[in-house]
């Protein structure tokens, strides 16, 4: 048996304009790099069973749009993935119910990021808003996995696809 787990940074988000950073919604940019990203994974033939992000607006949305583009109709929130470091993250992950069998984490850098250098052999310099980082790890169970073990099955950055 194996276990996916795709780290999705949220799209991006409104600069200005709101009172509190929980708060922050995505902007015409973050629409887009969306649109573009379910297009990217459309052509992987990419399927997930299930969402699980932030309870902040920008994450929420993001998680929101990217499992309707994609079908998947399992979304959770969760507001401690909202302040939470790769360490709790990674917790988190290994508590994930095992009926499931590949999982969408939204969330926030700068531990987005850090959770992908956890759960991989792989060094990011950066890890840009709307990214998909998908690792697949051999294990029946999430509570299993361990750091660095996780193969690498893609890491789609959206900056990649405005160069075309």
């Amino acid at each position: 048996m194996m276990k996916k787990i795709y780290i999705i940074r949220h799209a991006k988000a409104e600069q200005k304009g709101y009172d509190k950073d929980f708060e922050r919604n995505l902007n015409k940019k973050g629409e887009q790099e969306i649109k573009d990203m379910l297009k990217k994974l459309g052509a992987r033939a990419f399927r997930a069973d299930s969402f699980v992000a932030s309870a902040a607006l920008r994450a929420a949305r993001t998680a929101r749009l990217l499992a309707k583009g994609l079908g998947v109709k399992n979304v959770r929130f969760d507001e401690r993935l909202y302040l939470a470091d790769e360490n709790a993250l990674f917790e988190y992950i290994k508590s994930l119910d095992d009926k499931h069998e590949s999982v969408c984490i939204v969330g926030h850098n700068p531990a987005m990021r850090e959770l992908c250098e956890l759960l991989s052999q792989i060094y990011l310099s950066s890890f840009p808003t709307c990214s998909v980082f998908g690792l697949e790890f051999d294990c029946a169970s999430f509570a299993d996995i361990k750091a660095h073990s996780g193969k690498l099955l893609f890491f789609e950055h959206i900056k990649k696809l405005k160069e075309k």
